[in-house]
């Protein structure tokens, strides 16, 4: 006996290749069409056929007793289903009868269903190393965004869209004695470092955030694992997936505890200051007047009756407050600045991380144009659009027509620059300020027009094959994942300036604490000499209530 098996080639449908053979010679054909020669033909048409009358040279059984012909040959497709999986051929030294080829039928069935179970096996360990490698990939994706979440220094935590914990940082674990593990699906109003009120105010605040997908903002005072109080500014800001619905929210507290008291002392300095101005004018007209009485007495040829040496310039003793605690500057005499507030070094170390992790290319540009940090930016900007003036211009002149429609208020806007790119862009809000604009691209929405760049290569000069390629290698993105995305990055940028306004403000009222200090050792010092003046006047006064008794 001799045969073959050839199979449905997975990655055809016309195609059979060589699966297995018996007594066989090496010239076998490794692959037919369908419909080609007798068994094409059989797999094509779906039919078993019986040949018992071979001509001359047509078939030949190799074995080990040599060539021997075959009375009769075996044509069979497998089936299963109806659909066509393969086809087998068996030629035999004598002719079959009617129950041989019965047999031969079911034993096509039973191959037919191991073929099956074969390719479905295949099929499964395919799909389990993908799956393997995509859950790979996944997690070292999550944890290198918990690396980018652990190295921000305030508590972060984020929630899933049903309000459950899908992960905290290393900060928030230290500051409210939690284990990440444990806190892992609990919901805020689970937390026991909060009292039954704040937990109810919490959940809530969350959900409403969350179905809105928005953002706010508030001051509180909260206890940490330590039992000590701290002042926080806490934030909120809701993303959505990719199809619309509610995703989730990320979390933070920022610290603000020595903001909030050098705020008080400012606040008890300025009511002493109230108090006491009026005792000061006084002060003030008597160390006066002993300067005029001094005057007087020299002029007349006599010593001066008052010391007056420890009498300092006072000048102004109206406390004015300095100009860095003035809410919304920094820099006294102009508007909030994004580069006054956050050291563009590390920023940009962390922007350019959380872009990697995500896969996008982002900018954060602000209000003049001035690029404050940027990561992945497509060559077709770096290496053409931005080095030719004319291009860099027709950049700059987009950045500015979408911040200002960034100004109408919109929380989010696209906008396909001059240079043909796409953008999107999300404001950035600090103390009620938009001091810049966060971007994603560039990017493609659908396929580049071509003719159009190869235009703009020759008017502006560019190498067209390097500058298409450049064009091409802008990612095509899926419109659905922009908000959130922005979202994030704005709320980052967000975070990130009012933790260092907080930073400056505290810097700000120390220092008018210190000027302050100066006013009141310049303050005792006048009171000082005023009880000196005291002690000195009592003799005086004696000698005086005595003379009338002479």
């Amino acid at each position: 006996m001799q045969g073959l098996v050839y199979i449905l080639a997975d990655d055809q449908t016309d195609a059979l290749r060589l699966a297995a053979g018996y007594g066989v010679g090496d010239d076998v054909q490794a692959e037919i069409a369908l419909g080609e020669g007798l068994l094409g033909e059989c797999a094509r048409a779906g039919t078993m056929r019986v040949i018992v009358t071979l001509p001359d040279g047509v078939w030949s059984i190799e074995s080990g007793l040599g060539n021997a012909k075959p009375r009769a040959v075996i044509l069979a497709p497998i089936l299963l289903n109806d659909s066509l999986l393969g086809v087998v051929e068996v030629a035999l030294l004598r002719a079959p009868d009617d129950e041989t080829v019965q047999q031969f039928k079911e034993l096509v069935g039973i191959l037919a269903l191991n073929l099956e179970l074969v390719r479905r096996h295949e099929h499964t360990e395919e799909r389990l190393l993908a799956a393997s490698a995509a859950e790979t990939v996944k997690s070292e994706q999550l944890a290198f965004q918990q690396v980018l979440i652990d190295s921000i220094p305030y508590p972060v935590f984020f929630l899933d869209a049903d309000a459950r914990m899908l992960g905290i940082n290393r900060a928030y674990a230290r500051a409210f004695g939690t284990d990440p593990a444990v806190a892992v699906g609990c919901r805020l109003i689970d937390l026991e470092f909060l009292s039954p009120a704040e937990r109810d105010v919490f959940q809530s605040e969350s959900e409403a955030v969350i179905a809105a997908a928005g953002h706010t903002q508030r001051e509180l005072r909260i206890t940490h694992a330590d039992g000590s109080a701290h002042d926080s500014l806490y934030f909120l800001s809701g993303f959505r997936r990719p199809d619309g619905s509610p995703g989730g929210l990320v979390g933070t507290f920022v610290d603000i505890t020595p903001m909030k008291d050098a705020e008080r002392e400012l606040s008890r300095l300025a009511d002493a200051e109230r108090f006491a101005h009026l005792a000061r004018g006084r002060e003030m007209r008597i160390l006066e007047l002993k300067q005029e009485v001094n005057a007087l007495a020299e002029a007349m040829g006599r010593p001066g009756p008052y010391a007056t040496d420890l009498v300092e310039p006072v000048g102004d003793h109206e406390m004015t407050q300095h100009p860095d605690y003035e809410v919304g500057s920094v820099t006294a005499g102009r508007p909030l600045q994004l580069a006054d507030l956050v050291d563009l070094g590390a920023f940009q170390e962390l922007f350019s991380n959380f872009c990697d992790a995500v896969g996008v290319a982002a900018a954060i540009i602000d209000l003049q144009g001035v690029v404050l940090a940027s990561a992945r930016w497509q060559p077709a900007c770096t290496d053409f659009h931005r080095v030719n003036p004319e291009s860099c211009a027709r950049c700059i002149e987009s950045d500015t027509e979408l911040a200002l429609k960034l100004k109408d208020g919109d929380a989010f806007t696209m906008y396909r620059c001059k240079n043909g790119m796409t953008d999107c862009a999300s404001p950035i809000i600090v103390e009620g300020q938009h001091v810049a604009n966060v971007f994603i691209g560039q990017f493609h929405l659908g396929v580049p027009d071509m003719d159009f760049f190869r235009d703009q290569a020759k008017r502006y000069g560019y190498d067209e094959e390097s500058y298409l390629q450049a064009v091409t290698s802008a990612p095509v993105m899926d419109e659905a994942r922009l908000p959130t995305i922005l979202g994030f990055l704005a709320g980052f940028a967000r975070m990130i300036s009012t933790m260092s306004l907080a930073r400056h403000r505290a810097d700000a009222a120390q220092q008018a604490l210190t000027r302050q200090a100066v006013l009141l050792r310049q303050e005792r010092l006048a009171a000082m000499s005023l009880a000196e003046d005291v002690t000195r006047a009592a003799p005086m006064t004696s000698g005086r209530e005595e003379e009338p008794r002479r």
